[in-house]
Protein backbone atom coordinates (compact mmCIF):
# COMPACT_ATOMS: atom_id res chain seq x y z
CA UNK A 1 0.00 0.00 0.00
CA UNK A 2 1.38 3.36 -0.99
CA UNK A 3 2.19 6.19 1.44
CA UNK A 4 -0.76 8.29 0.32
CA UNK A 5 -3.06 5.33 0.83
CA UNK A 6 -1.66 4.73 4.34
CA UNK A 7 -2.16 8.36 5.25
CA UNK A 8 -5.74 8.25 3.99
CA UNK A 9 -6.45 5.13 6.03
CA UNK A 10 -4.84 6.67 9.08
CA UNK A 11 -6.86 9.87 8.75
CA UNK A 12 -10.06 7.85 8.36
CA UNK A 13 -9.32 5.86 11.54
CA UNK A 14 -8.54 8.95 13.57
CA UNK A 15 -11.70 10.67 12.36
CA UNK A 16 -13.82 7.59 13.09
CA UNK A 17 -12.41 7.26 16.60
CA UNK A 18 -13.13 10.90 17.38
CA UNK A 19 -16.66 10.58 16.03
CA UNK A 20 -17.31 7.46 18.09
CA UNK A 21 -15.86 8.98 21.23
CA UNK A 22 -18.02 12.09 20.84
CA UNK A 23 -21.06 9.98 20.10
CA UNK A 24 -20.44 7.97 23.25
CA UNK A 25 -20.30 11.10 25.45
CA UNK A 26 -23.44 12.55 23.87
CA UNK A 27 -25.23 9.25 24.26
CA UNK A 28 -24.36 9.13 27.96
CA UNK A 29 -25.53 12.71 28.50
CA UNK A 30 -28.76 12.18 26.63
CA UNK A 31 -29.35 8.95 28.47
CA UNK A 32 -28.84 10.65 31.86
CA UNK A 33 -31.23 13.44 30.91
CA UNK A 34 -33.85 10.95 29.78
CA UNK A 35 -33.81 8.98 33.05
CA UNK A 36 -36.31 11.23 34.92
CA UNK A 37 -38.71 11.06 31.97
CA UNK A 38 -38.44 7.30 31.86
CA UNK A 39 -38.98 7.07 35.61
CA UNK A 40 -41.95 9.43 35.36
CA UNK A 41 -43.48 7.33 32.60
CA UNK A 42 -42.83 3.94 34.15
CA UNK A 43 -43.19 4.78 37.87
CA UNK A 44 -46.41 4.78 39.87
CA UNK A 45 -48.16 8.14 39.31
CA UNK A 46 -49.03 10.26 42.36
CA UNK A 47 -52.73 10.32 43.06
CA UNK A 48 -54.61 13.50 42.33
CA UNK A 49 -56.26 15.32 45.27
CA UNK A 50 -59.57 13.73 44.40
CA UNK A 51 -57.94 10.29 44.24
CA UNK A 52 -56.00 10.68 47.53
CA UNK A 53 -57.16 8.24 50.19
CA UNK A 54 -59.65 9.78 52.62
CA UNK A 55 -60.28 8.53 56.11
CA UNK A 56 -63.97 8.07 56.63
CA UNK A 57 -66.34 6.53 59.09
CA UNK A 58 -66.58 6.72 62.86
CA UNK A 59 -63.38 6.24 64.83
CA UNK A 60 -62.38 6.58 68.46
CA UNK A 61 -60.07 9.16 70.01
CA UNK A 62 -58.56 9.15 73.48
CA UNK A 63 -56.09 12.04 73.42
CA UNK A 64 -58.16 15.07 72.40
CA UNK A 65 -57.04 18.50 73.61
CA UNK A 66 -59.50 21.26 74.56
CA UNK A 67 -58.55 24.96 74.77
CA UNK A 68 -60.83 27.91 75.55
CA UNK A 69 -60.32 31.46 76.81
CA UNK A 70 -64.04 31.72 77.77
CA UNK A 71 -64.50 35.47 77.16
CA UNK A 72 -62.53 38.70 77.32
CA UNK A 73 -64.49 39.71 80.41
CA UNK A 74 -63.24 36.56 82.15
CA UNK A 75 -59.71 37.91 81.62
CA UNK A 76 -60.36 41.52 82.59
CA UNK A 77 -60.56 43.83 85.56
CA UNK A 78 -63.94 43.56 87.21
CA UNK A 79 -66.33 46.47 87.64
CA UNK A 80 -64.82 46.84 91.09
CA UNK A 81 -61.37 48.29 90.24
CA UNK A 82 -59.88 46.56 93.30
CA UNK A 83 -60.52 43.06 91.91
CA UNK A 84 -60.06 41.10 88.71
CA UNK A 85 -61.79 38.26 86.89
CA UNK A 86 -59.70 35.15 86.21
CA UNK A 87 -59.62 31.35 85.87
CA UNK A 88 -58.39 28.61 88.19
CA UNK A 89 -57.82 24.89 87.74
CA UNK A 90 -59.91 22.72 90.05
CA UNK A 91 -62.62 24.00 92.36
CA UNK A 92 -61.44 27.32 93.82
CA UNK A 93 -63.53 28.12 96.90
CA UNK A 94 -62.81 31.44 98.67
CA UNK A 95 -64.41 29.96 101.80
CA UNK A 96 -67.19 32.44 102.50
CA UNK A 97 -69.04 35.37 100.99
CA UNK A 98 -67.34 38.70 100.40
CA UNK A 99 -63.90 37.07 100.26
CA UNK A 100 -61.19 37.57 97.68
CA UNK A 101 -59.68 34.24 96.63
CA UNK A 102 -56.24 33.77 98.20
CA UNK A 103 -53.21 32.41 96.36
CA UNK A 104 -53.22 29.20 98.40
CA UNK A 105 -56.75 28.42 97.17
CA UNK A 106 -55.85 29.09 93.52
CA UNK A 107 -54.27 26.46 91.28
CA UNK A 108 -52.61 26.57 87.86
CA UNK A 109 -53.04 22.83 87.26
CA UNK A 110 -54.98 19.88 88.62
CA UNK A 111 -54.65 16.56 86.82
CA UNK A 112 -55.48 17.12 83.12
CA UNK A 113 -56.71 20.70 83.62
CA UNK A 114 -54.25 23.56 83.24
CA UNK A 115 -54.60 27.34 83.18
CA UNK A 116 -52.22 28.90 80.66
CA UNK A 117 -51.21 32.44 79.78
CA UNK A 118 -49.62 33.66 76.57
CA UNK A 119 -46.42 35.70 76.84
CA UNK A 120 -45.16 38.59 74.72
CA UNK A 121 -43.49 36.19 72.30
CA UNK A 122 -46.76 34.34 71.67
CA UNK A 123 -45.88 31.24 73.69
CA UNK A 124 -48.45 29.64 75.97
CA UNK A 125 -47.04 29.06 79.46
CA UNK A 126 -48.49 27.77 82.68
CA UNK A 127 -50.18 30.63 84.50
CA UNK A 128 -48.80 32.16 87.69
CA UNK A 129 -50.62 33.85 90.55
CA UNK A 130 -48.74 37.10 89.96
CA UNK A 131 -49.59 37.08 86.26
CA UNK A 132 -53.36 37.03 86.78
CA UNK A 133 -53.40 40.81 86.95
CA UNK A 134 -51.06 41.70 84.07
CA UNK A 135 -50.98 41.41 80.31
CA UNK A 136 -48.17 39.92 78.26
CA UNK A 137 -46.11 43.09 78.64
CA UNK A 138 -46.63 43.45 82.37
CA UNK A 139 -49.25 46.18 81.98
CA UNK A 140 -52.14 46.15 84.46
CA UNK A 141 -55.32 44.84 82.89
CA UNK A 142 -58.41 47.00 82.59
CA UNK A 143 -62.14 46.75 82.26
CA UNK A 144 -61.90 47.36 78.50
CA UNK A 145 -58.41 45.96 78.01
CA UNK A 146 -55.69 45.03 77.92
CA UNK A 147 -56.77 41.53 78.88
CA UNK A 148 -54.89 38.76 80.61
CA UNK A 149 -54.96 36.22 77.78
CA UNK A 150 -55.51 33.20 80.00
CA UNK A 151 -57.20 30.04 78.82
CA UNK A 152 -58.19 26.66 80.21
CA UNK A 153 -56.56 23.67 78.54
CA UNK A 154 -57.72 20.10 79.17
CA UNK A 155 -56.05 16.99 77.76
CA UNK A 156 -56.94 13.29 77.37
CA UNK A 157 -60.42 13.79 75.96
CA UNK A 158 -62.03 10.60 74.66
CA UNK A 159 -64.93 9.77 72.39
CA UNK A 160 -65.74 9.32 68.71
CA UNK A 161 -65.60 11.45 65.58
CA UNK A 162 -66.58 11.24 61.93
CA UNK A 163 -64.99 14.10 59.95
CA UNK A 164 -66.80 13.13 56.78
CA UNK A 165 -70.15 13.95 58.39
CA UNK A 166 -68.95 16.71 60.76
CA UNK A 167 -69.81 14.56 63.77
CA UNK A 168 -67.95 14.44 67.08
CA UNK A 169 -68.71 13.35 70.64
CA UNK A 170 -65.79 13.91 73.01
CA UNK A 171 -65.65 14.38 76.78
CA UNK A 172 -62.89 15.57 79.08
CA UNK A 173 -62.46 14.90 82.79
CA UNK A 174 -61.65 17.66 85.22
CA UNK A 175 -62.87 20.90 86.80
CA UNK A 176 -62.03 24.56 86.33
CA UNK A 177 -63.36 27.65 88.10
CA UNK A 178 -64.45 30.99 86.68
CA UNK A 179 -63.73 33.68 89.27
CA UNK A 180 -65.37 37.13 89.07
CA UNK A 181 -64.79 40.10 91.39
CA UNK A 182 -61.67 38.42 92.76
CA UNK A 183 -63.76 35.68 94.36
CA UNK A 184 -67.02 37.33 95.36
CA UNK A 185 -68.71 35.46 92.51
CA UNK A 186 -67.49 31.95 91.66
CA UNK A 187 -68.79 29.00 89.63
CA UNK A 188 -67.24 25.76 88.39
CA UNK A 189 -67.54 23.67 85.23
CA UNK A 190 -66.74 19.96 85.44
CA UNK A 191 -66.23 17.26 82.77
CA UNK A 192 -67.02 19.34 79.67
CA UNK A 193 -68.53 17.38 76.78
CA UNK A 194 -68.54 18.37 73.11
CA UNK A 195 -71.38 16.98 70.98
CA UNK A 196 -71.60 17.83 67.27
CA UNK A 197 -73.92 16.26 64.70
CA UNK A 198 -73.80 17.41 61.10
CA UNK A 199 -71.87 20.54 62.08
CA UNK A 200 -74.36 21.61 64.79
CA UNK A 201 -73.84 20.98 68.47
CA UNK A 202 -73.11 22.27 71.94
CA UNK A 203 -70.66 22.17 74.81
CA UNK A 204 -72.16 20.92 78.06
CA UNK A 205 -70.68 20.53 81.53
CA UNK A 206 -71.68 19.89 85.10
CA UNK A 207 -72.09 23.31 86.65
CA UNK A 208 -71.42 24.00 90.30
CA UNK A 209 -70.36 26.80 92.62
CA UNK A 210 -71.67 28.83 95.53
CA UNK A 211 -74.77 30.96 95.85
CA UNK A 212 -73.65 34.46 96.77
CA UNK A 213 -74.51 38.13 96.79
CA UNK A 214 -71.83 40.71 96.09
CA UNK A 215 -73.69 43.19 98.29
CA UNK A 216 -74.38 40.74 101.14
CA UNK A 217 -71.23 38.88 102.27
CA UNK A 218 -73.25 36.62 104.59
CA UNK A 219 -74.62 34.71 101.60
CA UNK A 220 -72.43 31.75 100.67
CA UNK A 221 -73.89 28.29 100.05
CA UNK A 222 -72.96 25.48 97.68
CA UNK A 223 -75.43 25.00 94.83
CA UNK A 224 -76.65 21.63 93.61
CA UNK A 225 -74.49 20.55 90.66
CA UNK A 226 -76.32 19.94 87.41
CA UNK A 227 -75.57 19.51 83.74
CA UNK A 228 -75.99 22.70 81.74
CA UNK A 229 -75.41 23.73 78.12
CA UNK A 230 -72.51 26.17 78.26
CA UNK A 231 -72.51 27.25 74.59
CA UNK A 232 -74.33 26.39 71.39
CA UNK A 233 -72.32 25.67 68.23
CA UNK A 234 -73.10 26.04 64.53
CA UNK A 235 -71.18 25.58 61.28
CA UNK A 236 -68.67 23.29 62.98
CA UNK A 237 -66.11 21.88 60.56
CA UNK A 238 -64.86 18.62 62.06
CA UNK A 239 -61.54 17.90 60.32
CA UNK A 240 -59.02 15.07 60.52
CA UNK A 241 -56.88 17.11 62.94
CA UNK A 242 -59.45 18.95 65.04
CA UNK A 243 -61.87 21.85 64.97
CA UNK A 244 -62.17 25.51 65.84
CA UNK A 245 -65.51 27.24 66.32
CA UNK A 246 -66.81 30.47 67.81
CA UNK A 247 -69.88 29.74 69.96
CA UNK A 248 -73.19 31.38 69.24
CA UNK A 249 -74.11 34.59 71.10
CA UNK A 250 -75.13 37.48 68.87
CA UNK A 251 -78.88 37.84 68.46
CA UNK A 252 -79.76 35.23 71.11
CA UNK A 253 -82.63 36.45 73.35
CA UNK A 254 -82.65 35.65 77.05
CA UNK A 255 -84.51 36.46 80.25
CA UNK A 256 -82.54 37.34 83.36
CA UNK A 257 -82.53 39.44 86.54
CA UNK A 258 -81.30 42.40 84.51
CA UNK A 259 -83.21 43.41 81.39
CA UNK A 260 -81.49 42.33 78.18
CA UNK A 261 -80.59 45.12 75.77
CA UNK A 262 -81.34 43.93 72.24
CA UNK A 263 -79.71 46.61 70.16
CA UNK A 264 -76.26 47.24 68.81
CA UNK A 265 -73.82 44.96 67.04
CA UNK A 266 -72.96 42.82 70.07
CA UNK A 267 -76.27 42.14 71.76
CA UNK A 268 -76.97 38.52 72.58
CA UNK A 269 -76.48 35.86 75.21
CA UNK A 270 -75.12 32.50 76.24
CA UNK A 271 -77.84 29.80 76.38
CA UNK A 272 -80.87 30.59 78.55
CA UNK A 273 -80.37 27.52 80.73
CA UNK A 274 -76.78 28.50 81.45
CA UNK A 275 -77.78 32.06 82.38
CA UNK A 276 -80.55 30.79 84.65
CA UNK A 277 -78.14 28.40 86.36
CA UNK A 278 -75.80 31.29 87.23
CA UNK A 279 -78.52 33.52 88.70
CA UNK A 280 -78.26 32.22 92.31
CA UNK A 281 -74.49 32.87 92.17
CA UNK A 282 -75.01 36.50 91.24
CA UNK A 283 -73.18 35.99 87.94
CA UNK A 284 -75.91 35.69 85.30
CA UNK A 285 -75.73 39.29 84.04
CA UNK A 286 -72.13 38.78 82.92
CA UNK A 287 -73.20 36.35 80.20
CA UNK A 288 -75.68 38.44 78.18
CA UNK A 289 -76.02 42.01 76.96
CA UNK A 290 -77.31 44.42 79.61
CA UNK A 291 -76.44 47.75 78.01
CA UNK A 292 -73.04 48.27 79.62
CA UNK A 293 -70.18 49.63 77.57
CA UNK A 294 -68.33 46.43 78.46
CA UNK A 295 -71.01 44.26 76.81
CA UNK A 296 -68.68 43.51 73.90
CA UNK A 297 -66.28 41.74 76.30
CA UNK A 298 -69.01 39.20 77.15
CA UNK A 299 -68.89 37.52 73.73
CA UNK A 300 -67.52 33.97 73.87
CA UNK A 301 -64.06 33.34 72.52
CA UNK A 302 -63.39 30.54 69.98
CA UNK A 303 -63.11 26.96 71.20
CA UNK A 304 -60.20 24.96 69.78
CA UNK A 305 -59.97 21.15 69.88
CA UNK A 306 -57.33 18.84 68.47
CA UNK A 307 -57.29 15.08 67.94
CA UNK A 308 -54.35 12.72 68.27
CA UNK A 309 -52.55 15.05 70.65
CA UNK A 310 -52.55 17.97 68.19
CA UNK A 311 -53.74 21.27 69.59
CA UNK A 312 -55.07 24.15 67.51
CA UNK A 313 -54.16 27.43 69.13
CA UNK A 314 -56.79 29.86 70.32
CA UNK A 315 -56.83 32.76 67.82
CA UNK A 316 -56.29 36.36 68.84
CA UNK A 317 -59.46 38.33 69.41
CA UNK A 318 -60.02 41.07 66.85
CA UNK A 319 -62.84 42.86 68.69
CA UNK A 320 -61.83 46.52 69.14
CA UNK A 321 -62.20 48.15 72.52
CA UNK A 322 -64.64 51.07 72.80
CA UNK A 323 -63.21 54.50 73.46
CA UNK A 324 -66.13 56.01 75.34
CA UNK A 325 -65.95 56.91 78.99
CA UNK A 326 -67.52 54.15 81.11
CA UNK A 327 -71.05 54.89 82.24
CA UNK A 328 -71.37 51.98 84.66
CA UNK A 329 -69.82 52.95 88.00
CA UNK A 330 -69.84 50.47 90.88
CA UNK A 331 -72.76 50.97 93.22
CA UNK A 332 -71.01 49.61 96.28
CA UNK A 333 -67.56 48.11 96.43
CA UNK A 334 -67.76 44.57 97.81
CA UNK A 335 -65.80 43.97 101.01
CA UNK A 336 -62.27 42.69 100.61
CA UNK A 337 -60.72 40.56 103.30
CA UNK A 338 -57.09 40.80 102.18
CA UNK A 339 -54.95 43.88 101.68
CA UNK A 340 -53.26 44.59 98.39
CA UNK A 341 -49.54 45.35 98.58
CA UNK A 342 -48.18 48.19 96.52
CA UNK A 343 -46.89 46.80 93.21
CA UNK A 344 -43.18 46.96 92.62
CA UNK A 345 -42.29 49.12 89.61
CA UNK A 346 -41.06 47.28 86.58
CA UNK A 347 -37.44 48.09 85.67
CA UNK A 348 -37.75 47.14 82.05
CA UNK A 349 -40.65 46.85 79.71
CA UNK A 350 -41.22 43.68 77.73
CA UNK A 351 -41.25 43.89 73.93
CA UNK A 352 -44.66 44.09 72.28
CA UNK A 353 -46.21 40.78 71.25
CA UNK A 354 -45.43 39.65 67.75
CA UNK A 355 -48.35 39.56 65.33
CA UNK A 356 -49.67 36.08 64.85
CA UNK A 357 -51.70 34.65 61.94
CA UNK A 358 -55.41 34.28 62.40
CA UNK A 359 -55.26 30.67 61.02
CA UNK A 360 -54.93 28.11 63.63
CA UNK A 361 -51.60 26.23 63.68
CA UNK A 362 -51.14 22.81 65.12
CA UNK A 363 -48.82 22.04 68.10
CA UNK A 364 -48.08 18.76 69.73
CA UNK A 365 -49.90 18.44 73.04
CA UNK A 366 -47.54 15.74 74.27
CA UNK A 367 -44.49 17.94 73.80
CA UNK A 368 -42.77 19.37 76.85
CA UNK A 369 -44.56 22.35 78.27
CA UNK A 370 -42.60 25.61 78.36
CA UNK A 371 -41.53 27.00 81.72
CA UNK A 372 -43.96 29.15 83.71
CA UNK A 373 -44.44 32.74 82.61
CA UNK A 374 -42.15 35.13 84.48
CA UNK A 375 -43.67 36.98 87.39
CA UNK A 376 -44.42 40.62 86.76
CA UNK A 377 -44.42 41.59 90.40
CA UNK A 378 -45.98 40.79 93.75
CA UNK A 379 -49.51 41.86 92.87
CA UNK A 380 -52.27 39.46 93.87
CA UNK A 381 -55.06 39.10 91.28
CA UNK A 382 -56.89 42.17 92.59
CA UNK A 383 -56.25 45.37 90.68
CA UNK A 384 -53.41 43.77 88.74
CA UNK A 385 -53.00 43.35 85.03
CA UNK A 386 -53.29 40.58 82.52
CA UNK A 387 -51.83 39.25 79.33
CA UNK A 388 -52.85 39.44 75.65
CA UNK A 389 -55.18 36.74 74.39
CA UNK A 390 -54.92 34.16 71.67
CA UNK A 391 -51.38 34.18 70.24
CA UNK A 392 -50.15 30.96 68.72
CA UNK A 393 -47.91 28.39 70.42
CA UNK A 394 -45.07 26.62 68.78
CA UNK A 395 -46.04 26.18 65.16
CA UNK A 396 -45.99 22.80 63.56
CA UNK A 397 -42.81 22.47 61.52
CA UNK A 398 -43.53 21.72 57.86
CA UNK A 399 -40.60 21.08 55.53
CA UNK A 400 -40.84 21.57 51.77
CA UNK A 401 -40.14 18.68 49.44
CA UNK A 402 -37.37 19.37 46.91
CA UNK A 403 -37.47 17.84 43.45
CA UNK A 404 -35.20 14.87 42.93
CA UNK A 405 -32.08 15.33 40.81
CA UNK A 406 -31.55 13.20 37.71
CA UNK A 407 -29.42 10.09 38.44
CA UNK A 408 -25.81 10.36 37.16
CA UNK A 409 -24.55 8.27 34.26
CA UNK A 410 -23.18 4.89 35.27
CA UNK A 411 -19.41 4.21 35.07
CA UNK A 412 -20.08 1.18 32.83
CA UNK A 413 -21.71 3.34 30.13
CA UNK A 414 -18.87 5.84 30.12
CA UNK A 415 -16.14 3.21 30.10
CA UNK A 416 -17.67 1.39 27.13
CA UNK A 417 -17.83 4.49 24.95
CA UNK A 418 -14.31 5.61 25.74
CA UNK A 419 -12.89 2.09 25.35
CA UNK A 420 -14.10 1.87 21.76
CA UNK A 421 -12.69 5.28 20.90
CA UNK A 422 -9.41 4.53 22.66
CA UNK A 423 -9.00 1.26 20.78
CA UNK A 424 -9.41 3.01 17.44
CA UNK A 425 -6.89 5.69 18.40
CA UNK A 426 -4.44 2.99 19.48
CA UNK A 427 -4.87 1.20 16.13
CA UNK A 428 -4.17 4.43 14.30
CA UNK A 429 -1.00 4.96 16.35
CA UNK A 430 0.22 1.43 15.56
CA UNK A 431 -0.23 2.02 11.86
CA UNK A 432 2.10 4.98 12.11
CA UNK A 433 4.81 2.63 13.40
CA UNK A 434 4.57 0.24 10.44
CA UNK A 435 7.50 0.99 8.06
CA UNK A 436 6.65 1.67 4.45
CA UNK A 437 8.71 0.26 1.57
CA UNK A 438 10.76 2.84 -0.38
CA UNK A 439 9.36 3.76 -3.69
CA UNK A 440 11.12 2.22 -6.65
CA UNK A 441 11.29 4.10 -9.93
CA UNK A 442 9.25 2.76 -12.77
CA UNK A 443 11.25 1.31 -15.70
CA UNK A 444 9.42 3.36 -18.28
CA UNK A 445 10.56 6.56 -16.49
CA UNK A 446 14.29 5.65 -16.43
Amino acid sequence: MRGREWRAVLASLVLASLVLASAGVCTVALGAAAVPAVVAQTGTPAPSPSEAPQESGVRRVDDAVFAWSISQQSNAQSHNPLTNNFLSAGAADPGRGGMVLSSRRWSAQTDHVEIQKVDAAGTWRQATWEGLGTDANGTPIGLYGPFSGHRVRITHGSGTLDPGNDDATVQWRGTFTVVYYGGNTVFTLTDPKLTVTGGVGRLTATGGGWASDRFDPTVWEAVEPREVPVVELRDVDVTETGLEVTPGYRGVPVTGPESQVRSGADWGSFPQEFVSFLEPMGASQFWYSTGLQSDWTKLPQPIAVGWQGAEPESPRSTTPAPTQTPQNPVKTAPPVSTARPTPAPSSTSAPPPSKQPDVPVLARADSAQPPPAPSSGNLPPGGGSDELLGQAASPLQVSSVASEAAPPATPQTLSTAWAVGGALLLAAALLLLVPTAPRRPRPDRL
